[in-house]
């Protein structure tokens, strides 16, 4: 940590930043400054080592709720003061898609404190779900700008020997911006017990296993069967074995066969029947159900 603080001041020195204080950045004392610090990573990794990241993504079906707090850290790189500090942040109009008051919450104040005695502070961020992040992905970036307490320490985050190890591979980014993702997106999750898969189904392909092609209307089907049936129970095999999978598997063909029998098959959502091992009819990817056929 001490050692890509130091490369962040290097960078800063060698830079500059206009914005801070009108004498030479020559050594770290004398020009204090701050710059986003948002870590993640995968879980089997050393959290103490997780990297810097210039991105935070909110995936509200693998949450299972519809509200989030997001924290981003603003750390300090300079001297521990005694006394308060301030420090900016505000909305980036011009990476921000998704809509306030519907997605997100604002900063209550653009003016944030440095605490006395402390080297960093956590911002947090309601954010929301809404219907359109089922299909897309909407962002709010935001950025730290200069005070005359403090200055923007880290204007770019430059990666030497590896060292970010950052979800994009990046080499570097701003370090005075950090950018929040939401989305709604369901993808086949690594437990589903059915092929093929969405994207390597090709039109005509036959479903097949105990729960056939996933999709989101099957998924949410199952759940008004068995309702404490979760997206996470489907996370691996270790939650989700193949007899945990037949069990729901039995249950559902039964719900949907005696929809069909009643008259009211249930469709996918291009149109043909929905399917899972059990039920007395086949399914094919993107071929719509003909009754009678």
């Amino acid at each position: 940590m001490k050692h890509f603080i130091y490369i962040c001041a290097i960078i800063c020195s060698l830079v500059g930043v206009s914005s801070c204080q009108e004498n030479d950045l020559e050594t770290w004392h004398g020009e204090d400054g701050i710059y986003f610090y948002v870590q993640w990573g995968v879980d089997w990794y050393d959290t103490t080592y997780w990297a810097a990241q210039s991105y935070t993504e909110v995936n509200f079906v693998s949450l299972g709720e519809d509200t989030a707090e997001v924290q981003m850290r603003v750390m300090l790189a300079g001297n521990i003061t005694d006394y308060d500090r301030q420090f900016r942040i505000v909305l980036d109009q011009d990476s921000t898609t998704a809509v306030e008051g519907v997605n997100f919450v604002n900063v209550a104040n653009e003016y944030q404190v440095l605490k006395a005695g402390t080297k960093y502070t956590d911002i947090s961020i309601t954010v929301m779900n809404s219907a359109v992040l089922e299909d897309e992905e909407l962002q709010i970036g935001f950025r730290l700008l200069p005070t005359e307490d403090l200055c923007l320490a880290c204007p770019v985050w430059q990666d030497l020997d590896g060292m970010l190890d950052n979800a994009l591979g990046l080499e570097q980014f701003d370090g005075a911006f950090h950018l929040i993702r939401l989305n709604d997106f369901m993808t086949r999750p690594d437990g589903w017990v059915g092929l093929p898969t969405p994207d390597e189904a090709v039109e005509g392909d036959q479903e097949r296993g105990v729960l056939g092609i996933f999709s989101r209307e099957k998924f949410e089907y199952i759940q008004s069967v068995i309702p404490e049936i979760t997206y996470e129970d489907f996370e691996s095999s270790e939650t989700m074995p193949t007899v945990r999978a037949q069990a729901i598997g039995n249950l559902v063909a039964a719900s949907l066969q005696e929809a069909y029998d009643s008259g009211n098959p249930v469709l996918e959502a291009d149109g043909r029947l929905m399917w899972v091992n059990g039920v007395s009819w086949y399914s094919y990817w993107e071929v719509p159900y003909v009754p009678g056929n």
